[in-house]
């Protein structure tokens, strides 16, 4: 007689520690560039998927795209902070030139020193900006224009992630109400059902 296989139980961390490897596999680990925080990441997914409370693996990769899709449009925004910063010497020395004869490497080197990580430089230069009255709103303002076509490009694709998000979580507010009202439907069958159940029966005469 052919010995029957012992049958595999399977509980459920095994069961979670498949769905974790399917999603490495399938969904993929987060997309960070360097220096990103992957633990403020995974509290923004650990939310999102508190808020979706997925069932299927179709609901956990609605739960990666809105999580990608939320990080990437904030990293836009930092990205456009960080372009203006990133031209502030270059416009303050646009700004110093009338002011040192056209003389553009003196206009670039007081730049520079106004920037410095050097303390002493850095003073020094700052007093002969503030002295020439200008602002860190006029460097700024001259640092997004010279920076206005990435600017542009940055806020095009920014615009393109938060239209995308905004479709799927008006998708993923319209299958929740739709399984509210299927619950509600199961509900009430259920309660039919059990007073049917209860009710008397008649006694023949």
């Amino acid at each position: 007689m052919k010995k029957s296989q012992p049958r595999i139980r399977v509980t459920s961390s095994d069961r979670e520690s498949s769905e974790t490897a399917f999603d490495h596999v399938w969904i993929g680990s987060p997309a960070l560039l360097a220096g990103e925080d992957k633990d403020a990441y995974l509290r923004l997914r650990d939310e999102i998927e508190e808020a979706v409370a997925p069932r299927t693996i179709f609901d956990r990769i609605r739960v990666q795209e809105l999580t990608d899709q939320t990080w990437e449009a904030e990293r836009l925004k930092r990205t456009q902070v960080g372009a203006i910063l990133s031209a502030r010497v270059q416009s303050l020395a646009m700004l110093l030139l009338p002011s040192v004869g056209e003389n553009s490497e003196k206009a670039l080197k007081l730049a520079q020193d106004c920037f410095s990580s050097d303390e002493v430089l850095r003073q020094k230069a700052r007093k002969i900006v503030d002295g020439l009255e200008i602002s860190d709103a006029m460097i700024d303002a001259n640092a997004t224009h010279l920076r206005i076509q990435t600017i542009d490009a940055l806020d095009s694709l920014r615009e393109r992630r938060e239209s995308k998000r905004y479709r799927l979580i008006k998708e993923q507010e319209k299958r929740k109400r739709k399984e509210q009202r299927q619950d509600i439907v199961q509900q009430r069958s259920a309660k039919d059902a059990d007073q049917v159940v209860s009710l008397p029966r008649l006694k023949r005469r």
